[in-house]
């Protein structure tokens, strides 16, 4: 007789005793570009991620590294976006291209069965990419159209306007687009972006599923053939020298107020790192944090309010993101600000400690659950340079945490003084 589970009763909450991690087997190609495998029978598919230096840090002139990864979507030389995309949904399998600050990423989807069939149409769209002049100017004419849309919305001009405010105009991470930077880019630029990025010096492949020592071989067939060019060294403008200031400007129409506030902070690999982001969970980057609590659930100024960092290569920002009815903007502030100082200076009850460890273990636990997903975490690691004992620290530093670290680490990166403060109205 089956025991039916009496769901009045809240399960007994548990730490993390042991992780079930997938060590990845890592193999070479025959051009020397290093495979992390995670092998699981439960599926059989196969999920290909590729890794390139090639995002926005690279880029020479603004919006090429995007478009360059766009345009990859448009086809090869000689299958246009229609054909290729035809030939892999006759086998079921998704190619996606992206680009992000620092990374340029390739992932392919399909079943195990058929690998033999999709690698080829990857191969013949990295070796002879189309990047024909009217896809791009088609792209392009679509991008702007977008653009031209959002730029009359407040959430999306704070989100441009404050990296410039950290990092600076000049640099990489700060330097924001206008509706002229589409016009000038060409499809000369697209390819001189490509042929000197996707170059596969430092890429790096993750496969995950029903991976065998035939799934490698065919891996190898395909990404192990390609050319290996030096790494390209570039040099870049130093971020501005960081101090903080209040930017307040307005848009005509404007229903609310988007509120940025923020400050230069620490990297992944700083020690204090892991401390600093469970401080931030309890700060704003759950639904029951102290600034959802304050500023949605007991003043009802907004939807929602979160607190994040933005984690780049070349340096790191924290920010805290709302957007909140202009008539309540000042009000918001200030409760904004007042959480920021009661971190460091009232301690934190046993139970919102209790609700924080809970809250960052359970999502650790999802975020793991399964091949899949472990590669996926996998590769924002590799991406750090960094391996599988940043989970365990963060499993120490999850577990130990008491309310004078939370207060020792608020008072040393979330003070006051040290924030940029952007509303646009």
């Amino acid at each position: 007789m089956l025991q039916q589970t009496d769901r009045s009763i809240a399960p007994l909450i548990q730490d993390i005793q042991k992780l079930d991690l997938i060590e990845p087997k890592i193999y070479k190609l025959d051009n020397g570009i290093p495979v992390y495998a995670f092998h699981s029978d439960i599926q059989p598919v196969l999920k290909i991620n590729v890794l390139l230096d090639a995002g926005k840090w690279y880029q020479k002139k603004p919006l090429v590294a995007f478009l360059t990864s766009r345009m990859l979507r448009e086809g090869s030389k000689n299958k246009n976006a229609a054909e290729f995309s035809e030939a892999l949904d006759f086998y079921g399998a998704t190619f996606k291209s992206n680009s992000g600050m620092d990374v340029a990423g390739l992932s392919i989807s399909m079943l195990s069965k058929h690998a033999d069939k999709i690698l080829p149409l990857i191969e013949e769209l990295i070796l002879e990419p189309g990047f024909r002049e009217e896809d791009l100017n088609l792209l392009i004419s679509n991008e702007k159209q977008g653009f031209m849309v959002d730029r009359n919305k407040n959430d999306f001009v704070a989100d441009r306007h404050f990296n410039k405010l950290i990092f600076g105009q000049k640099h990489p991470y700060g330097r924001i687009y206008d509706i002229e930077d589409y016009t000038a880019v060409q499809i000369g630029d697209i390819r001189e972006h490509y042929n000197k990025f996707y170059n596969w010096s430092d890429a790096k492949i993750l496969i995950a599923g029903a991976v065998t020592e035939e799934s490698i071989a065919q891996l190898n067939k395909t990404f192990g053939q390609f050319d290996k060019k030096e790494s390209n060294t570039i040099s870049k403008p130093e971020a501005k020298l960081f101090q903080p200031e209040k930017v307040r400007f307005s848009i005509k129409e404007a229903q609310q107020a988007a509120i940025r506030i923020g400050t230069r902070s620490i990297d992944r690999k700083h020690p204090d790192y892991l401390k600093f982001s469970f401080v931030n969970t309890l700060f704003g980057a759950h639904f029951s944090s102290r600034l959802m609590n304050n500023i949605r659930e007991d003043k009802g100024y907004t939807y929602g309010i979160y607190s994040y960092s933005n984690n780049y290569l070349n340096g790191n920002a924290w920010e805290i993101s709302t957007e909140v009815g202009k008539d309540v903007t000042d009000a918001a502030l200030k409760e904004i600000y007042s959480e920021m100082e009661r971190l460091s200076s009232e301690a934190a009850s046993a139970e919102e400690m209790m609700l924080v460890k809970n809250y960052l273990s359970g999502r650790l636990l999802s975020a793991l659950d399964g091949a899949f997903k472990q590669a996926a975490y996998y590769k924002a690691l590799l991406i750090f340079d960094l391996n599988y004992g940043y989970i365990y620290n963060l499993i120490d530093t999850i577990q130990s945490m008491t309310t004078d670290d939370v207060m020792e680490i608020a008072s040393k990166y979330m003070q006051i003084e040290n924030m940029t403060e952007l509303v646009v109205e």
